[in-house]
């Protein structure tokens, strides 16, 4: 865990992440070359068409502010091994292709309008032979290591600072699962002194989990979940087809309310949402992915409280119709299940309530509290006024809920 915690990270909350590079060509994501065998001359042409005309980094800078997230992440170099950004340690990258460097255009745009910065950057690089077979290959293997390092330094050197550095790609050809994979990971990378080398570079900068070594935060991927530790947590979910975070044609944009929910789950767990798009070859966006982001973005414009600087759901608070994040003695209360019956029960309160509002309108509403952290918010609406996470904000003190009777009365 890194020494000094960042605040930012956990008042922040949701990232933006950007999959884009030569595979948003092809249209089936961003593993379409290693499933297809394609060999590098396939990919190197890819590289000669690539015109990212329409990438817009200020434009989707701001797309992501105005839906509410307070970060966003740009995938420097996937693992096809093209670099969106200057390299002089290889001369497969936009800028000498066509003469653009997207991720300078990123960093500054995100500087611009007040969000934090995140970079993907793909340890392991598919040109390389060593890397699906480092023992017959070792000096391919070696070469990719270097590579590595090196520009992770141009990267952290050239761009000013970089609130997070988000690794993927640390696994290779044959690597076994199990407790031995992290160590084996960190060995191949060589991954204690790429961390020493990043910390001594941008000594506030924030490290994920994967490169063998625990990092700074973990990243569930397609799921929600906590750290399990002292480390923050951060789910990252596609905001189309699960099999890709590159562009895919199919147009299989999953629906707002799973989103939003799924970010809601994550958060009870006092963790981060990092939620990607995938532009189209040219760089624009489709519409279905702009239009999930305005929806969220109308939601977090009532409700965003509920989510900024917000922790864990506090322990033995339970409620079928939703999840809970916090902040101080507040308890945020999302109705994903609306009851429809003119209260909302929720069980495990152990504190004094002294006041619930809807958050959206700061409407009051009468509650009562019984046994077992019993509370039952009175005289709701029959229809959930937001139809997909309906929050309602319980003031609390630290003073105790009535005491338990000895049973639940049940037979």
């Amino acid at each position: 865990m890194h020494p000094h915690k960042q605040d930012w990270f956990n008042e922040s909350k949701l990232c933006m992440f950007i999959h884009y590079g030569l595979y948003s060509q092809i249209g089936r994501g961003e593993w379409t070359q290693f499933y297809d065998k394609m060999p590098h001359e396939e990919v190197e042409a890819l590289a000669r068409t690539f015109d990212p005309k329409n990438f817009d980094a200020e434009e989707l800078v701001l797309l992501a502010k105005n839906a509410g997230f307070r970060y966003a992440c740009l995938t420097s170099r996937h693992h096809e091994g093209f670099c969106l950004f200057d390299s002089k340690v290889s001369d497969f990258t936009s800028v000498k292709y066509m003469g653009r460097d997207l991720l300078r255009e990123f960093v500054e745009a995100c500087r611009k309008h007040d969000m934090k910065v995140a970079v993907y950057y793909s340890l392991l690089d598919w040109r390389y032979k060593g890397y699906f077979d480092y023992q017959k290959h070792p000096e391919s293997k070696a070469s990719m290591v270097q590579q590595a390092f090196d520009q992770v330094r141009e990267i952290l050197t050239n761009y000013g600072k970089i609130d997070y550095l988000w690794f993927d790609g640390g696994w290779y050809e044959g690597v076994p699962g199990g407790a031995i994979r992290g160590k084996l990971l960190s060995e191949f990378w060589d991954s204690p002194r790429l961390l020493e080398m990043i910390y001594s570079l941008q000594p506030d900068i924030l490290v994920n989990d994967r490169t063998g070594e625990p990092g700074d935060v973990t990243t569930p991927e397609q799921q929600t979940g906590a750290s399990g530790d002292e480390r923050y947590s951060e789910a990252c979910m596609t905001i189309g087809d699960r099999q890709g975070w590159g562009f895919i044609q199919n147009n299989n944009l999953r629906p707002f309310p799973f989103i939003l929910q799924n970010i809601i789950v994550q958060l009870s767990f006092g963790g981060n949402f990092n939620l990607n798009i995938g532009p189209m070859a040219d760089g624009s966006l489709r519409d279905g992915e702009r239009q999930l982001l305005t929806q969220l973005g109308s939601w977090m414009e009532k409700n965003s409280e509920s989510v900024y600087g917000t922790g864990r759901a506090p322990a033995g608070v339970i409620s079928v119709m939703g999840e809970f994040t916090t902040k101080g003695n507040d308890l945020y209360w999302h109705i994903f299940r609306w009851p429809h019956r003119g209260e909302a029960i929720l069980s495990g309160l152990r504190k004094k309530v002294t006041r619930v509002t809807l958050l959206a309108s700061g409407k009051e509403y009468p509650f009562e509290q019984q046994a077992y952290g019993r509370l039952i918010v009175k005289d709701i609406p029959l229809l959930a006024p937001d139809a997909v996470d309906t929050v309602f904000k319980i003031e609390c003190t630290d003073e105790p809920t009535p005491a338990d009777p000895g049973t639940y009365g049940i037979l």
